[in-house]
């Protein structure tokens, strides 16, 4: 349990934290938090931060940062703090807080993020940690990695790693690949890669592929080809899709599922037309599922309808499936009716699967129902199987009434029926799910 939070976490203050380095680390042309034209910050010799902390915290700007500042008079926030972080008004503190870091110089920021650490909700303190370590990783990234790594606090480690490689990166970035080579942390080396690929790729989509390439170990990357991929479809979907299919076999499949789905999202005609086209059977089918995915989180019954054209065989099969799985979890009543109207098949059958799966936590009865309605023996067998021994280690009662009731030989009530309830986990979930 405590991984799966430690996991959601780090996706989302990475996201804060990219909010934050955009501000500073993006090209000229933007605006502040405030709307006004974001400051331009040049690194000088004398920003390096020191190598260690002082017990004193400094809420205060140094003189000479706070000379060299420009703020708009008019619209010019608390320089304190303190003051800042009492505003109630989330909105309103955010901006105050990346004018006043505009103030700073990397001098500064260690006082300041050991400020920050004593706040007491932590989800504050992050928000406001992932504003100065932003601000740090424009001034000196090389100081904020040093820094990190005295650092106790995995995830404002993660933080500031990410922020540090994503400046290196947008002017080095074989050197912060370099570096994040050297981490010993897997999971903090894979952060901090993905976000110089992603910085990269901004730019440059092709470089961005060429850095992945360079890695001398694949074994781990396709995690990267498939961010990069869907990265790069937003810009030009179609460069996207013909550099997915002219890279090895092994990163095909991968770098295709990036691309065409998040060209889907989109637009998923043109998405599903290529999708459609390519030749390697395999290679089609794993890049059909990928629209249709996509297409069922905007347009469930378009992406149905889509699919009823196909021929029957594997790609109709798995495409189904997709669709079905992804459907239910915004409305399984729309997604039974539908596949109840569909003749029996193969592929209906595989949508069956798939809607059972989708059901049998919250609803068993009709994920047992819909199990029993596949027509081919074998796979029934196996979802009946399936279905009635979780729904027995989650409610022994129920799934007893059921089972008794039913038309199944009687050694496979035998075998189920002598199945314990269990009690659930912490997740939520059951021993053995």
């Amino acid at each position: 349990m405590k991984s799966l939070w430690l996991q959601i976490g780090s996706y989302a203050l990475t996201l804060m934290l990219g909010l934050s380095a955009g501000y500073y680390l993006l090209p000229a042309q933007k605006s502040s938090p405030s709307g006004n034209p974001a400051p331009v910050h040049v690194r000088s010799s004398d920003t390096s931060a020191p190598s260690s902390v002082s017990s004193a915290v400094s809420i205060q700007p140094t003189a000479e940062s706070a000379n060299s500042s420009a703020t708009d008079n008019s619209t010019k926030p608390p320089m304190d703090l303190k003051s800042i972080l009492k505003n109630p008004n989330l909105y309103q503190r955010m901006k105050d807080l990346y004018a006043y870091a505009d103030t700073l110089s990397a001098a500064d920021l260690p006082a300041i993020l050991s400020q920050l650490r004593s706040l007491p909700m932590r989800m504050d303190r992050m928000q406001s940690m992932s504003v100065f370590i932003g601000r740090w990783a424009q001034l000196d990234p090389d100081g904020l990695l040093a820094y990190s790594a005295k650092n106790t606090d995995r995830m404002s480690g993660f933080m500031m790693t990410n922020a540090a490689y994503s400046a290196m990166a947008a002017t080095d970035p074989a050197k912060a690949m370099g570096s994040i080579l050297q981490l010993t942390d897997q999971r903090q080396a894979s952060m901090a890669m993905q976000s110089v690929i992603s910085q990269v790729a901004e730019q440059d989509p092709k470089q961005a592929l060429q850095l992945i390439q360079s890695l001398k170990d694949q074994s781990n990357s396709a995690r990267l080809y498939g961010s990069l991929f869907s990265q790069w479809a937003m810009q030009d979907p179609n460069a996207a899709v013909q550099a997915a299919l002219a890279l090895p076999s092994a990163q095909q499949p991968v770098a295709l599922q990036g691309a065409l789905s998040q060209w889907a999202s989109t637009n998923p005609q043109a998405a599903s037309t290529y999708a459609n086209a390519i030749g390697q059977s395999d290679l089609r089918n794993s890049a059909m599922q990928s629209v249709a995915t996509s297409w069922a989180r905007t347009d469930p019954a378009a992406a149905a309808q889509w699919a009823s054209s196909f021929s029957d065989g594997p790609d109709k099969n798995n495409t189904y499936s997709s669709i079905i799985s992804q459907w239910t979890r915004s409305d399984p009543t729309a997604a039974s009716t539908w596949l109840n109207q569909q003749p029996a098949s193969a592929a209906r059958d595989s949508a069956s699967v798939a809607l059972s799966n989708q059901l049998v936590r919250s609803d068993p009865a009709s994920a047992y129902a819909w199990a029993s309605s596949i027509s081919n023996a074998t796979t029934q067998t196996n979802q009946v199987n399936q279905v009635l021994s979780r729904w027995m280690r989650e409610d022994s009662t129920a799934a007893s009434a059921a089972i008794q009731s039913s038309t199944l030989p009687d050694a496979q009530k035998k075998q189920l029926l002598s199945i314990k309830q269990q009690p659930p986990r912490q997740d939520g979930g059951y021993n053995g799910n």
